[in-house]
């Protein structure tokens, strides 16, 4: 029993070394990738055109439903006076 005692504690021993290691590569790991101090380097980033093409397409889109109501409704207007 005290051999098995002896290695829980070993192995225990171990494994605390082994987390106290562990916490010191990612502190260090940490401190390479701390983008806080990284330099900062300035982009000139110019502007893109607006394709026309959109404008158009937008321009070019459908008819508000009022604009529609209203034209059926001259219609129905003028089918009922009999003028075609």
């Amino acid at each position: 029993m005290t051999r098995a005692s002896d290695n829980v504690s070993a192995l225990t021993q171990q494994w605390h070394d082994l987390q106290a290691a562990l916490a010191a590569d990612l502190q260090a790991v940490a401190a390479e990738w701390d983008l806080s101090t990284a330099p900062l380097e300035r982009v000139l980033a110019k502007p893109k055109r607006v394709a026309s093409a959109i404008v158009s397409l937008v321009e070019l889109g459908p008819r508000p439903i009022a604009s529609r109501l209203d034209r059926d409704r001259d219609r129905d207007v003028a089918g009922a006076a009999g003028v075609a």
